[in-house]
């Protein structure tokens, strides 16, 4: 089951004992905390320009409007992905992704687009002799609305 980052914090708020709607309809403290952060987090980096911070190697289709992204890093890698409206359809980000994948020396793999829930998704698993991958997921959500989820991983210098 994959859940957003909102979702997880609402379900988190909504653990926390804190009291929980009424019958009136009203919200409870919870739920209402839990509302106003999805709220913010859905509408903070939409429309926004991708982050400078991206690896070179993780390249948006030209056009996408970036939806989010997190980052990441240990002492043995370092990790980040971003969510985009892509512009195109599914099929033009596979072709797109495949191709950039390919253009930075990269093996990638394509599955079959699979349904998943209401969406049908194609994962793109691309890895590199340097030890980098690069995991793409474009979730058509309808033949003209498609995000795509890229995920990276970079090893820390030897």
């Amino acid at each position: 089951m994959r859940i957003s980052f909102a979702g997880a914090l609402a379900l988190i708020l909504a653990g926390c004992g804190s009291e929980t709607g009424t019958d009136s309809g009203n919200p409870g403290a919870a739920e209402a905390a839990a509302a106003g952060v999805a709220a913010v987090v859905n509408s903070e980096a939409a429309g926004r320009p991708f982050p400078d911070d991206m690896p070179a190697f993780v390249e948006p289709m030209p056009g996408g409007s970036y939806m989010t992204g997190m980052r990441g890093s240990n002492a043995v890698r370092s990790t980040g992905m971003d969510m985009y409206d892509a512009p195109g359809n599914a099929a033009e980000a596979v072709a797109f992704h495949t191709a950039a994948l390919t253009k930075a020396g990269f093996a990638p793999q394509v599955t079959a687009a699979k349904k998943v829930r209401d969406t049908m998704e194609t994962l793109i698993a691309g890895k590199h002799a340097d030890g980098r991958t690069l995991d793409i997921v474009v979730i058509e959500k309808s033949p003209t609305d498609t995000v795509v989820q890229m995920s990276y991983t970079i090893p820390a210098a030897q």
